[in-house]
């Protein structure tokens, strides 16, 4: 062990398949020392090191290499060739290649920083494949390689990281999957000699450097052999201190080099720079999940209606993300956003607010996209798209999905179940609210098992209590403080409240004087309301006693439970089952059935609905109606039922799920609703689809004009401009757009809509 200073024709013995590090060097003192140490420090010492001074004008360079040699200290083999005129990478590399013949070699700028295992792994990775022809590792600045931002680099390590602390957090969270790329990546990459025997070396017309390693890359690629990533380990590269200025002018000479010789090549990098699925997007993925927090984008476009389930469940999936920390989080959020939403999104820490009219193709994708509610239109899942590189969708339920009913025609619940099935066939995650839901979809073939993950919701309140006490809604004095039951949500049939109606005459037979309040929004179809007036109808003294309220203010609902006598919940098909637990909050009993959700969710004791007999059920509700040990035993046990259901809880199981999600490579989605691909755009659908803007007349004029590109340019080329200029304008004069964007305008550009 110790320094050896080679001459022209003087060359060590090296074994077939050992392999030597061959570190070319020119100036940059500091960023050498700092090389060769590491690299010193963390390979093991029966590997070789070849340190080439290319005529350097610095003499500290000779002088580390002497003192090292010097120091006692030094294991390993250390062997130094010093040049008396500058010749260039590409020559050094070959005289490496030349000299430590049959070893292979691994080529280690001089401004590359290595950590623990880094060779070991980068073996691991070339003896997975004999079509192995070199093995390339990520950094900071590592071209397509590059992480936490793909495809873009940066001048250093993640901000409060040491890279020992950074390449250990990327080797834990590798897969290995070893992924294919189109080139070798030359800050630190690994030569086979049997690639070297078969292509022979470099090519000096790259001399004195820079798409040396590509042209070397094609050669192999072109008889059949392969270059890998070790998505294992990770490097810190300073970047560009070999050429300096030169760099730019180097590289835009090389390239036009290599596009004359491998014209597929550029285009085979651009694909796999934007790919959004595969095993490289897998890897890079990962590994730049090890160094920074997932950026989450979620849907909540549909936050400014009314306070349903829906929009509970969205508010609690940004709250629990939110509040978690362990994600960047960005809410898409609707034009204009309603006061009071604005008011509770801004209690959300750190989150970033999307307008959805602001979405185009330069919007920033996120990690991943999740859409908190089930897709309605095809186009919706293109336009998610844009947002992120993976998807993730809350199925909440299939009820729409079985009944017809709930649509205005059989055209469009045919268009409804089609949607559901492209979607959950691309997504990369579907989350369910209840196991039944998701065996439901699971039976129905709309989704495979491994892409379905169940997360039950959190029961506990989110939006504030308003700033006004509850309040009784108006149409509640009708019953003059008489007790009554609540019936509390949408008319739609499977709420069954037909059935409610008949409980309450069930409970006036058994002697009890009260009334029957509804209190929730009318739905436009599949509603009970014509069985509910029949009803009605067949059963005048019963009529008398029965209160629509309709839609209630959450104040209004508040008194609505506080002052019920109990509230019934006759539903035949829920996704969860909020309304039980927010009755018990307010100290209120429930009367509902054991099926679907509900039997998840609660023992089948609590259920007061037996067979959907009316008259049964009535007698075990009566005495629920009135204070007791028995009402105080049915609300402490939906209680304690939901004493787990916390939004915390549901936060932490949906990170799980993402990550899992994000370990794996993406569905189809990506494939089928990339441009290009054939789907219709969001605005295309809007257009042509069911219910389309565009009227059939207009269709075969526009598909004339659009067919002849002088018409095309003449009639539509005008629109697609003014157009443009509206929109400029329009977003330039919103109230404090306009200034924020000029204060933006001097500032550095965006990161790449390609990057992680």
């Amino acid at each position: 062990m110790g320094l050896s200073t080679l001459t022209s024709g003087g060359a060590p013995t090296l074994a077939r398949n050992s392999v030597i590090v061959v570190i070319p060097v020119y100036d940059g003192h500091a960023h050498v020392v700092e090389s060769v140490n590491a690299a010193l420090e963390h390979t093991a010492t029966d590997v070789p090191f070849c340190i080439i001074n290319d005529a350097s004008t610095d003499p500290q360079i000779r002088t580390f290499v002497e003192e090292l040699g010097q120091s006692g200290t030094l294991e390993h083999d250390l062997y130094y060739i010093e040049h008396d005129t500058n010749v260039g990478l590409v020559a050094n590399c070959n005289e490496a290649f030349e000299l430590f013949a049959p070893a292979d070699v691994v080529l280690l700028n001089s401004d590359c920083v290595v950590s623990v295992g880094w060779l070991e792994a980068m073996r691991a990775a070339a003896a997975s494949d004999a079509r192995v022809a070199t093995v390339s590792v990520m950094a900071n600045s590592a071209t397509i390689l590059s992480i936490p931002e793909r495809n873009e680099p940066t001048g250093g390590l993640p901000e409060g990281l040491t890279l020992g602390e950074a390449a250990e957090r990327v080797n834990e969270s590798s897969l290995r999957i070893r992924p294919e790329i189109p080139t070798a990546i030359g800050h630190c990459v690994l030569i086979r000699r049997s690639a070297l025997e078969l292509v022979g070396p470099f090519d000096l017309i790259f001399s004195p450097g820079y798409g040396e390693e590509v042209d070397f890359s094609q050669r192999c690629v072109v008889v059949g052999l392969k270059h890998i990533l070790a998505d294992d380990v990770y490097v810190l590269h300073h970047g560009g201190v070999s050429f300096g200025e030169r760099r730019k002018q180097l590289q835009h000479c090389r390239d036009t080099i290599v596009a004359n010789r491998y014209p597929w090549f550029l285009e085979t990098v651009h694909q796999m720079q934007v790919r959004t699925e595969g095993p490289l997007d897998s890897a890079l993925l990962n590994a730049s999940l090890g160094l920074r927090r997932p950026r989450v984008t979620i849907d909540g476009a549909g936050l400014n209606a009314s306070r349903t389930g829906t929009q509970l469940h969205t508010l609690g999936v940004i709250w629990s993300l939110a509040r978690s920390g362990q994600v960047e989080l960005r809410v898409l959020v609707p034009t204009p956003l309603d006061a009071e939403v604005a008011k509770l999104l801004a209690g959300f820490d750190s989150v970033e607010l999307l307008p959805d009219d602001e979405v185009d193709e330069e919007t920033e994708k996120s990690d991943l996209v999740h859409r908190p509610f089930q897709f309605i239109k095809p186009s919706e899942l293109q336009f998610l798209q844009r947002l992120g590189h993976r998807l993730v969708v809350s199925q909440l339920d299939q009820i729409a999905f079985h009944n017809a009913s709930y649509f205005e025609s059989a055209t469009a619940w045919f268009e409804y179940r089609q949607t559901t099935i492209d979607a959950l066939a691309n997504v990369d995650l579907a989350l369910f609210i209840s196991q039944h839901s998701a065996d439901d979809a699971i039976a129905n073939g709309l989704i495979d098992a491994d892409r379905a993950e169940v997360i039950h919701l959190g029961v506990e309140q989110l939006i504030p209590i308003p700033d006004r006490p509850p309040v009784a809604p108006p149409g509640i004095e009708q019953i003059a403080g008489a007790p009554f039951v609540l019936c509390l949500g949408t008319n739609f049939s499977h709420k069954n409240r037909v059935f409610a109606i008949r409980l309450l005459a069930a409970l006036r037979e058994l002697g009890w004087d009260g009334w029957l309040v509804f209190a929730g929004p009318h739905a436009a179809s599949g509603t009970s309301e014509d069985a509910e007036q029949a009803e009605l109808d067949a059963d005048p003294g019963n009529a008398v006693r029965v209160v629509d309220l309709g839609p209630v203010e959450e104040a209004e609902k508040l008194w609505l439970l506080a002052n019920t006598a109990a509230v019934i919940y006759p539903t035949t098909h829920e996704g969860f089952g909020l309304v039980p637990f927010e009755a018990a909050a307010a100290g209120a009993p429930s009367i509902f059935a054991s099926h679907t959700s509900l039997a998840e969710l609660f023992p089948q004791e609590l259920a007061v609905i037996t067979a959907w007999d009316e008259k049964e059920t009535a007698r075990a509700t009566l005495p629920l109606l009135t204070a007791g040990p028995e009402r105080e035993q049915q609300v402490s046990a939906v209680l304690a039922a939901g004493a787990a259901l916390t939004w915390p809880a549901y936060g932490a199981n949906l990170l799980d799920a993402y990550r899992a999600m994000l370990e794996l490579p993406s569905s189809a989605y990506s494939l089928l609703t990339r441009q290009g691909q054939g789907a219709v755009s969001r605005e295309g659908y809007w257009l042509v689809g069911p219910e389309g803007l565009l009227e059939t007349r207009y269709e075969r004029p526009l598909l004339a004009i659009s067919s002849r590109p002088a018409l095309a340019f003449i009639f539509l080329r005008p629109l697609e401009w003014g157009y443009r200029a509206m929109y400029t304008i329009s977003r330039l004069l919103r109230p404090g757009k306009g200034a924020h964007d000029r204060e933006q305008g001097d500032q550095p550009a965006g990161r790449s809509t390609v990057k992680r």
